[in-house]
């Protein structure tokens, strides 16, 4: 009897969450660690600012969005903002976040799936697990994208 009102609770669990990052995903600190692992192999140096990743603040996010998107890849960089006019540089941070997830579908090809936020919920403190799982996504594009150049 035990057992099965724990499978009932886990069920429920799963099955309740909106966003598919149940208990099959590992949860904020698994996408944490897959985003390390990411960012390694992009040779990204700098210090990541963990507490603010784990609680969803943009100030934490947006470094890493603009390192892969403009430093990374010089070849990248040229092909999103000169070739495909992206406006990445010079713009209000609402106006960036529009322009990233604009790219992020019809450039790097991420599904709608992963755009479950909208800009003004990416500026906002929370939504940390799916800001988090976005950027390994995003890591992980902007590296195929670049070996295949």
């Amino acid at each position: 009897p035990g057992q099965r009102k724990w499978e009932t609770m886990r069920a429920r669990r799963v099955n309740s969450d909106p966003y598919g990052f149940g208990q099959t995903s590992g949860g904020l600190a698994y996408h944490i660690e897959e985003l390390r692992c990411e960012l390694r192999g992009a040779l990204f140096d700098e210090p990541l600012f963990l507490e603010g990743l784990a609680m969803g603040d943009a100030s934490a996010v947006f470094p890493l969005i603009r390192f892969m998107l403009l430093r990374f890849s010089p070849m990248l960089s040229r092909l999103l903002v000169t070739e495909r006019g992206y406006k990445l540089l010079g713009t209000s941070d609402l106006l960036f976040v529009e322009e990233v997830i604009r790219l992020a579908r019809h450039e790097l090809n991420i599904g709608d799936w992963h755009m479950l936020l909208t800009p003004e919920q990416m500026l906002a403190y929370g939504h940390a697990e799916l800001k988090v799982a976005f950027l390994v996504e995003l890591t992980r594009h902007c590296r195929t994208k670049h070996l295949e150049m």
